[in-house]
């Protein structure tokens, strides 16, 4: 889908005011923090920001308008926005995201901040919502329960508002990811792996999201905006997940290795034949974003299958010692797909 941008998307109000402002504080950031200085990392991050910049300028009508994109040495996976275009991104973000689509995505994110002027919007509400808070407090003449209610109304206001900034955010990543050339289902990887990072944390203090984090409710928006654009989902081509590959005999997955060609014969008795043949149905199968469910073994009357999906991974010819090592095989199958899902592919 081409997605078309023009001059009348234009929401900066200023953005030589703006530059000024981020420039000062960015130099802040800079002083506090070591800034990476590799040169890969860089030529990384300025590689995609060149492309997003076209896009920004394209929809701001902002001509002028720069991405000013630098790393610094963190263990936190963050990545935030300053008003005109200065963007930072933690190393603990460029080690979590697995693709440069991934990347993309997050960096996309911050633009939108940036060309949508949510800076401004968010310091306005800001000025607002204490108005709000002092006129109540004014109101109860200094009564202390009034003043907690004032504060704890002005904070669910203003994270209300966050909420639908960042919704507003999370639908330009996909359209400015799409126009860029980049897979916008990394917006979405991305933010179910971090979800499932949260959840690992038993000493998280939800609060109000106790049942319904934020997460899961960008993620719950996210794929109804790849729905609404058209994008079809695949998890596994953006987030570069589940790899199969091979060392000699040995077939792996991720990291795991799932078993060796050479140790069963009678299963295989053309080992490069057959493992291309494995590798191949293995891959569609995984296309598929199959769950352990879908995994299981099958017979008809001549021969015993491993299927994922109606995709046929491994078949033999139907003995009770072909089934045993196929059962088997199918078990380990499970257990490195179980494992990848909720922690190796999110990692």
């Amino acid at each position: 889908m081409n997605i078309k941008c023009s001059a009348s998307s234009q929401t900066i109000v200023n953005y030589d005011a703006d530059y000024k402002e981020g420039e000062k504080i960015a130099k802040e950031i800079e002083s506090y923090y070591k800034i990476v200085k590799d040169p890969a990392v860089q030529e990384r991050l300025n590689k995609i920001g060149e492309r997003l910049q076209k896009y920004a300028r394209d929809f701001s009508g902002v001509k002028d308008l720069k991405l000013t994109i630098k790393a610094y040495y963190s263990n936190d996976v963050n990545a935030f926005a300053l008003p005109g275009g200065f963007i930072f991104v933690t190393t603990g973000m460029l080690n979590f995201v697995r693709t440069d689509d991934e990347l993309a995505c997050i960096l996309s994110h911050e633009t939108g901040h940036v060309v949508l002027d949510h800076h401004r919007k968010q310091m306005e509400l800001q000025k607002k919502y204490a108005l709000v808070a002092l006129a109540v407090i004014i109101a109860s003449r200094g009564n202390a329960a009034a003043s907690e209610s004032a504060s704890l109304l002005s904070m669910a206001m203003m994270n209300q508002y966050s909420i639908g900034l960042e919704k507003q955010a999370d639908e330009f990543a996909i359209k400015c990811a799409m126009a860029c050339g980049y897979n916008p289902v990394g917006l979405l990887t991305t933010m179910e792996r971090l979800n499932a990072r949260e959840r690992s944390y038993q000493d998280i203090n939800w609060g109000i999201y106790q049942n319904h984090p934020e997460t899961e409710e960008r993620i719950h928006y996210i794929i109804a905006d790849l729905k609404k654009y058209g994008v079809v989902i695949n998890r596994r081509i953006a987030a570069d997940y589940f790899r199969v590959t091979n060392n000699g005999p040995n077939v792996y997955i991720e990291k795991d290795l799932w078993f060796n060609l050479q140790d069963y014969p009678t299963i295989f008795p053309n080992p490069f034949i057959d493992l291309t043949s494995v590798i191949k149905n293995l891959n569609l199968a995984f296309d598929k974003e199959p769950s352990i469910y879908d995994i299981r073994v099958v017979d008809d009357n001549k021969n015993v299958i491993i299927d994922i999906k109606n995709i046929s991974v491994i078949c033999a010819k139907n003995t009770d010692e072909n089934r045993k090592i196929l059962e088997d095989l199918c078990s380990r199958l499970k257990k490195i797909v179980w494992k990848n899902s909720l922690w190796e592919a999110f990692n």
